[in-house]
């Protein structure tokens, strides 16, 4: 795992010491070919769909009895009565909408939130937004949750769902194990099922980053993939890769190549990563011991930075002229 800082302003509020230090040990190299991948990811794309029309008066009826909790609020069964229209069972997300409008202050670009410790929270917004985003394309997917609507009052912000009636894949999978009764052959149709709709997802240069058990509902016995909080793009309009940078997922279900190992999850690491080719020496900081470096350093006054162990050893070994030489 490599550290890159972005050498910026950031930078210009640190001691003439420290600045040192990043400027000949850590600057990314001028003529590094970065043109297979992007960086400057835009985590807000997906808002500028999310639209919200009045909560409609008389149209909504609770079931009462049901009730979860969600991100900003709670979630909730409604019959929705549409003028004309059969009446449909719905789930409401039911969220403050103050709280909502906080996403729209999330940082936008993953790296920057990165480099500076930020966590990967769900953002209600995209999540809106992404669903909104489905409905306008020509072809939909049957194992995407459908959205009927989105809704908003002055304190309530309403997305309105499909109803799934067999509960989440998790439940399902508990209750079949403990009676004997997980079927090889239906698993295989919720996997494909499940594929489908990843590749539904991919099609539209959406990427889920959340993918799991409780994140997959049954509906009539087929699978609904749903909740879309930190969905992304996966590559821009030129077709280069989006670069992530934060973990995103629950733990058990991360994707190897998207796991950031740290000291809290894996006690006594150290991290051995290859040197890069064209990389010249002196370029690259392991990250030994996992964690965010960048916050770190910028927090640590630099007679204590420059203390801890293995720092000064390590910068020795970074400039020596042989890869093979290197710790890494």
């Amino acid at each position: 795992m490599w550290w890159t800082p972005t050498i910026g302003q950031a930078q210009n509020s640190l001691p003439w010491t420290q600045r040192y230090v990043l400027n000949k040990y850590c600057k990314l190299p001028a003529s590094l070919d970065i043109a297979k991948e992007t960086v400057e990811t835009n985590l807000r794309h997906f808002h500028q769909f999310a639209e919200f029309v009045q909560i409609p008066d008389g149209q909504f009826t609770r079931l009462k009895g049901w009730k979860k909790t969600c991100l900003f609020g709670k979630v909730e069964k409604y019959r929705w009565a549409r003028p004309g229209e059969e009446e449909v069972l719905t789930v409401v997300k039911n969220m403050e909408t103050v709280h909502v409008e906080t996403c729209r202050e999330l940082a936008a670009n993953d790296r920057v939130a990165w480099e500076f410790g930020m966590g990967s929270p769900e953002d209600a917004m995209n999540e809106i937004g992404v669903y909104k985003y489905f409905r306008e394309q020509e072809r939909t997917c049957r194992y995407v949750l459908q959205m009927h609507g989105s809704f908003r009052s002055e304190t309530r912000t309403w997305l309105v769902l499909e109803n799934c009636d067999g509960g989440d894949l998790f439940d399902w999978v508990e209750r079949q194990r403990d009676a004997g009764l997980l079927n090889e052959q239906q698993i295989k149709r919720y996997v494909w099922q499940i594929l489908k709709a990843v590749d539904f997802l991919h099609s539209h240069n959406v990427g889920h980053r959340d993918i799991s058990l409780e994140n997959l509902l049954l509906r009539n016995g087929e699978v609904r993939l749903m909740d879309f909080g930190q969905a992304v793009q996966l590559q821009d309009k030129d077709g280069r890769p989006y670069h992530y940078f934060r973990m995103s997922g629950k733990d058990y279900y991360r994707a190897p190549e998207c796991y950031i190992p740290s000291s809290n999850t894996c006690p006594g690491l150290q991290v051995q990563a290859m040197c890069p080719n064209g990389w010249t020496p002196g370029r690259e900081v392991q990250v030994m011991g996992g964690g965010y470096l960048w916050p770190a350093f910028v927090a640590t006054p630099w007679h204590q930075w420059m203390s801890l162990p293995l720092v000064l050893p390590f910068l020795s070994c970074m400039r020596r002229f042989s890869h093979g030489s290197r710790p890494c």
